[in-house]
């Protein structure tokens, strides 16, 4: 299942002090928790997935947004995030 594979990457992530990667992880399962809170039902694979792309289009609007205002350090956060975000969909 994709949700028990994102925890097991979190876990290895946490090991590796990989901060980014942790960060994005945790993030993405809070709003994977979030919306089973909604649901009040298990996740199917295919809500995650849509937890996934809403999250992955959180970043492409962060990363065009900070490039437009000059605030690269900030845009190439996001795009780490976003390129993280890629390997699960």
């Amino acid at each position: 299942m994709l949700l028990a594979t994102i925890q097991n990457d979190l876990k290895t992530a946490l090991k590796e002090k990989n901060e980014l990667q942790v960060s994005t992880l945790r993030l993405l399962l809070a709003e994977t928790h979030n919306r089973q809170i909604e649901k009040q039902a298990e996740l199917t694979e295919e809500d995650i997935v849509t937890v996934l792309r809403k999250e992955a289009k959180k970043r492409q609007e962060s990363v065009e947004a900070y490039e437009k205002g000059g605030r690269q350090e900030l845009a190439d956060k996001e795009k780490g995030e976003l390129q993280f975000l890629s390997k699960y969909l």
